[in-house]
């Protein structure tokens, strides 16, 4: 859980309720501390979720089912002793029916420079032990991101390897720094070694080195053209003081042996600011267009700006019209997550928003519906709109009940952090 929701509000009032909105549930049960940023899969063959989340009080990293209706199975289960950093995966597997989470670990002081995997049932149990993928003593491997691919049966893994911020510099390399990619068999196994995707740059001012590395990803696999899809928002530029939109948002195809297919594609038209980081993106089953947004952040003064944009691509990846500035708040505003409704043939676009609802840096969650061709359907509204701050969303589609589930992160206190889900009806 970031500083975002650093400033807390320690008792509950009513909610702003919308009428997409359902009664919500507490998913993290008796798992106390500061429980963040969640992740989801949806279970295909029954038609339930898994969400694996962080707590930042022990540094471990849980998950729990939630089946339809917002039942839960059994208690949440820890996914390894180890201390896990903030960011997970999960893809679920339809073949032989589980889940597959990837997240890192904090092994070299404060950074996360390993990489693991662990096998989790339908049930929500562990299956086998956990499996480093990715080890360097001065190197960042971080910021994963996981698909499972049907036809070949095989997950594919990305993550962000560069120098370790440390004292001594890292061991930083333009050659070799980038985006990394490893296959992963369908019960768990690593096939082949890791692979560099994408290389980064480096870049010296004023006596320090900047990265200019990708920050974080959305992938997907698309069985219309046999590709895997990456969104990734990525440093290029250091010069903060200048221009704080020193990003850009980019799109690359892999084939499905991993291989980059041409060159990554400029989706943002307008430069990103320096406080971004997330990107989003969905897959039109039938069409097979991608519908991508991002957060656009960075501060004006003594004022925090924010903006969530979307673009719609082919199926390829190129660009389909301009992108759009979907959501605007003067305070601030970020996190995306989107995902598609096969059966209405539209989008659901969750984020956060500073509303000022409940007073300053207090955080709600508003859902935009999103129309085939990438443009906003009706007006943004609130699922999660307390006294309390609400943030880190993700959201994922139910096709048995023919509802979204929205999870995220509720505050209750300095150091009661909750896993909170909402069931949202389609429009």
């Amino acid at each position: 859980m970031r500083t975002t929701v650093a400033i807390v509000f320690a008792v509950l009032i009513s909610s702003v309720a919308s009428a997409n909105e359902s009664a919500s549930f507490v998913i993290s049960g008796s798992v106390a501390g500061k429980n963040g940023d969640p992740v989801l899969a949806y279970n295909t063959d029954l038609d339930q979720f898994l969400v694996v989340w962080a707590n930042s009080t022990d540094n471990k990293a849980r998950c729990r089912v939630v089946k339809t209706g917002g039942n839960l199975g059994g208690n949440p289960v820890a996914l390894s002793k180890k201390t896990v950093g903030e960011d997970l995966a999960v893809a679920y597997n339809s073949k032989t029916k589980e889940f597959l989470v990837a997240f890192e670990t904090n092994t070299n002081g404060e950074y996360a420079n390993t990489l693991y995997i662990q096998r989790v049932s339908s049930q929500g149990t562990l299956r086998g032990g956990a499996v480093k993928v990715a080890f360097e003593s001065k190197k960042l491997n971080w910021r994963p991101a996981l698909v499972y691919n049907p036809i070949d049966n095989v997950y594919l893994l990305i993550w962000s390897k560069e120098g370790l911020y440390t004292a001594d510099g890292g061991d930083y390399s333009a050659a070799t720094d980038g985006i990394y990619a490893r296959f992963i068999s369908s019960n768990g196994a690593l096939q082949g070694a890791e692979a560099l995707v994408q290389k980064m740059a480096y870049q010296t001012k004023d006596g320090k080195v900047w990265h200019l590395g990708y920050q974080r990803f959305a992938l997907s696999w698309q069985t219309l053209t046999s590709r895997y899809g990456i969104l990734a928002s990525h440093v290029v530029s250091p010069d903060k003081t200048g221009d704080p939109r020193n990003q850009t948002i980019d799109f690359l195809s892999l084939s499905d042996a991993g291989a980059l297919v041409g060159s990554p594609r400029k989706v943002s038209s307008v430069g990103v600011g320096d406080r971004s980081s997330y990107v989003t993106m969905t897959q039109d089953i039938t069409t097979g267009k991608w519908l991508t947004a991002w957060e656009n952040k960075w501060k004006e003064g003594s004022s925090n700006e924010g903006r969530i944009y979307s673009r719609l691509l082919t199926s390829t990846g190129s660009p389909a019209g301009g992108e759009r500035k979907t959501f605007e708040n003067f305070e601030d505003c970020g996190r995306p997550s989107v995902v598609f409704n096969p059966d209405k043939g539209n989008s659901l676009l969750v984020f956060t928003t500073d509303s000022d609802f409940a007073g300053p840096e207090a955080w709600d969650i508003y859902g935009q519906f999103m129309a085939a061709n990438g443009s906003p359907t009706g007006d943004e509204f609130p699922i999660a709109a307390n006294s309390t701050t609400e943030a880190e969303p993700v959201i994922g589609y139910n096709s048995d009940i023919k509802k979204f589930l929205v999870v995220y992160t509720e505050v209750y206190g300095s150091s009661d952090f909750r896993i909170v889900g909402n069931f949202v009806t389609p429009k």
